[in-house]
């Protein structure tokens, strides 16, 4: 008699964990509806929002400052200044520093890097409506190509300011060098955009 009121006990202690599990299911389920039946646009828009937001909050992060920072500043100063000293310059690289015998010195500081334009275009196309499949070629190509730009940027900053002016060269840095890196990042999504859809328009005419 025992046992069998220890296995009543235990059915009806069960009962109110499955009630609950099946409300939260069901809560869940709700959610996705309603986000499904949500425009597109906004979807696409709330989901770059939160991803650029997670990213923000990496780059703020002492992890971001203490293991990547420093090494990708480095890793580009001296890309960029191999490619200097090919054009006929003898730039000294310290650190994230490119020193011209001539007295310039160029600092590739935490901005300069490209990282933030970058991961615009990465969160673009994660957060884009449709299949992964289609994601990483664009993700390798364009990640790439920003890469290479930024380096461009950077030979061409350090050019302008050994043979230019100040001004000149603050302007460079402050707005030519960023709208350019811009409008290459929004030019390489949509041209991944024409890419994928035709991609999975002959997918889909492929299987019907």
């Amino acid at each position: 008699m025992a046992k069998r009121k220890k296995g009543k006990k235990q059915e009806q202690s069960r009962r109110p964990k499955q009630v609950q599990q099946s409300f939260f299911d069901k809560q869940k389920e709700q959610l996705q509806e309603i986000w499904k039946t949500k425009s597109p646009v906004l979807i696409f828009l709330f989901s770059f929002i939160g991803v650029i937001i997670l990213f923000y909050l990496f780059y703020a992060s002492s992890l971001y400052t203490n293991f990547v920072r420093d090494p990708l500043l480095g890793l580009q100063a001296n890309i960029a200044g191999f490619f200097i000293g090919l054009m006929g310059y003898t730039p000294e690289i310290d650190g994230n520093n490119l020193l011209d015998p001539g007295g310039f010195t160029m600092s590739i500081a935490k901005g300069c890097d490209g990282i933030e334009a970058t991961m615009l275009f990465l969160a673009a196309i994660l957060v884009f409506p449709l299949p992964f499949r289609l994601k990483w070629s664009g993700l390798a190509v364009g990640l790439s190509i920003l890469f290479v730009v930024n380096i461009i940027r950077l030979i061409i900053l350090y050019w302008v300011g050994v043979n230019m002016s100040e001004a000149a060269f603050e302007f460079m840095h402050l707005h030519g060098g960023l709208i350019l890196f811009t409008i290459i990042s929004i030019s390489i999504w949509l041209l991944w955009i024409d890419w994928a859809f035709r991609k999975q328009k002959e997918a889909n005419a492929a299987t019907n």
